[in-house]
């Protein structure tokens, strides 16, 4: 929301501003309770942090995770099982959403849109979001990669056989 010059300067003249009620001397204002709050370095990271760091763990390096969210290197992997299903839950719809955008951008590559505009912009839209699903998959040994299977029979000699002997007849 854009407020104008003038309305910005009405609601700082406000009497019902809070700055505007505040004692003008100079008194200094104190809580009156300690403050629960988390603070600059406290090790105790909050649920909803701890999905958020997870999440970026995923995809970023630790080391700017932890300086940018200021939490512990701990925070990053935890073991709570709610903290664990939400960062499933949302790296799984992060994940998805990348998948629908990636399919959407294969889907515009057809003959119209190769004339109108370079292949490489869009085939550039579709690499990055690949590599977003890449990172966010599960590394299951079953999803990691092409598994390929093949089937050799053992190979039997011809004295494994039953042999018959026919006669020709007259």
């Amino acid at each position: 929301m854009l407020l104008s010059k003038e309305e910005s300067a009405r609601r700082l003249a406000s009497p019902r501003n809070l700055l505007n009620n505040l004692p003008r001397d100079n008194s200094i204002v104190m809580p009156l309770h300690k403050s629960n709050g988390r603070s600059v370095g406290s090790k105790n990271t909050p649920q909803s942090l701890q999905v958020i760091a997870g999440v970026l763990s995923k995809t970023e390096p630790t080391r700017e995770i932890v300086d940018a969210l200021d939490v512990p290197a701990s925070a990053l992997h935890s073991r709570n099982p709610e903290v664990v299903s939400a960062v499933e839950r949302t790296t799984t719809r992060i994940r998805d959403l990348a998948l629908d955008k990636l399919m959407a951008s294969l889907g515009i590559i057809n003959d119209e849109t190769l004339f109108n505009c370079t292949a490489k912009d869009a085939s550039t839209v579709a690499r990055n979001l690949a590599g977003v699903v890449e990172k966010l998959s599960p590394k299951d040994a079953a999803t990691s990669g092409v598994t390929l299977v093949v089937y050799a029979p053992q190979q039997r000699q011809e004295t494994h056989y039953e042999t018959i002997d026919v006669k020709a007849g007259p």
